[in-house]
Parts: structure tokens; sequence; C-alpha cells
């Protein structure tokens, strides 16, 4: 078996994988990690699936989290755990950043699967607490990208001058003028999303490449309800990029 985390800033999630198949995984929140990555130990106590043989890991929640997770691993499992990293140049696709370091490892585990998911060009959005788009040409060659703030994030940067914070925003978010301040502000947040990624598509459809669309993050499934254009939502792209930088 082969344990694999995602660990992100809202969430870490995981799975485990036993050949080609998914055998079990589940997401825990991550505001204190070190109670997530003890809930997780004792989940995978009651699955007793069997040995594990290797942990890989895409973390962007920095050193202090992958020292202490890595010092877990070797008191529960007796096992180092590996964590990836971003490179120039990995499973057909050249990254375009000149600092490589400068990257956040879960864009680039998305791109690697994405890429070699679509067998050629691709596009993905990444819709969590941030919100990515980055652009893969045909050739492997990426184009670059966008990061920008998810909606909880906007409500937060609204709430510093306003008292946004304190109304409740109705879900699910529409396209649609908002008839109450909550759903002004809900609406007007995703709208703003939706024109951020309508405008990422247009940029690439007039470098005329036939790029394919993946969604991820916590809220790819609410995004993709509305974007008109052929797209696939793919919830553990950052785990299934895993296998490609730590093959």
């Amino acid at each position: 078996m082969i344990l694999e985390l995602d660990a992100g800033n809202t969430r870490i999630k995981w799975r485990l994988v036993g050949g080609d198949q998914i055998v079990t995984g589940g997401a825990f929140a991550a505001d204190k990690p070190g109670n997530a990555v003890q809930a997780l130990v004792e989940e995978l106590d009651r699955q007793q699936t069997g040995a594990l043989e290797r942990i890989r890991v895409s973390s962007v929640r920095g050193a202090d989290f992958n020292t202490a997770f890595g010092a877990l691993a070797r008191e529960t499992w007796n096992m180092e755990a590996e964590f990836a990293k971003v490179s120039a140049r990995a499973a057909g696709v050249t990254n375009a950043y000149e600092d490589i370091g400068a990257m956040g490892v879960d864009r680039w585990m998305a791109l690697l699967a994405a890429y070699n998911r679509a067998e050629g060009g691709c596009c993905v959005i990444d819709y969590g607490s941030a919100i990515t788009f980055d652009w893969v040409n045909s050739s492997g060659v990426h184009q670059g990208g966008y990061i920008v703030p998810g909606v909880s994030l906007m409500q937060q940067s609204l709430a510093s001058k306003t008292r946004a914070l304190d109304i409740h925003l109705p879900e699910p978010f529409r396209l649609e003028p908002g008839k109450s301040t909550g759903e002004a502000i809900g609406n007007g947040m995703f709208t703003m999303v939706c024109g951020f990624a309508t405008l990422c598509h247009q940029q690439v459809a007039r470098a005329g490449d036939d790029a394919r669309w993946f969604l991820t993050g916590g809220d790819a499934v609410m995004l993709g309800e509305v974007l008109p254009w052929e797209h696939e939502v793919v919830s553990d792209l950052v785990l299934d990029g895993l296998c490609y930088a730590l093959p």
C-alpha cells in the first residue's frame, strides 16, 4: 500500500493506493494539522489495510509541518515520507518558472497529472482558498498562470473594511444579481470567479491551443456547473500528480 497526502492550506486529503486501485481515502480540516495527522493515523489503524510500502506527500504547509509529519512517519510506520518538489521538467512538462522554488508544489502536481491525463495540452483551474489557473501547451511547455483570491479570501478582504463578515452568504451562489446584501456579496464574488475563468478560456482559445480543461479543488463542482465549455472535474488532481513526481 502507498499512502498519499495532499497537505493544503485548509484541508489535508489522503488516500491509500494498492497497485492501480484507490483503496480508500478521506480529508481532514487542517486548521490544527497536528490533530488532523493524529486522526489520519487512527483512521489507518481502523482500516487495517495492510502494511505501508511508501508515503508520498504534496505539502504547501511549510517546513514545520513537513518536519513534524516526517518524524511521525518514522515513529509510526518506520519509514521516510517522500515529499514532492517542483522541478524544471517532469513527466513531459517543462516549467515556465525561472525560480522553480517559488511555485506551489500543488500546482505542479496538478499540471503533471492533467498533462498526462490529457496526453497533450491542458488547462487547470484549482478552485480552493486561492484560485489558480495554469496552462500547458500541446508540446508540454508551461505557458504560465494566474493566482487570485478564492471566495473565502475575498470575503475576508471585504470584511476588513466593512461588516461583510457578519453577513450570512446564502448558498448555492448564482450568476444573478442578489436581492439581499448576502446574495449580492456571494453572487458577486462567484460572478467574479466565473469571469476570471472565462477570460482564461478566451486567452487559450485565441492562441488556437486545443487544450483539455480540468477543474479541481474544494469548490470545483460548483464552478463546473456554470462553465459553458467542455471540462472535467477531477477532485484529486494533486494526489494524481504524485506518481509522476515520485515514480
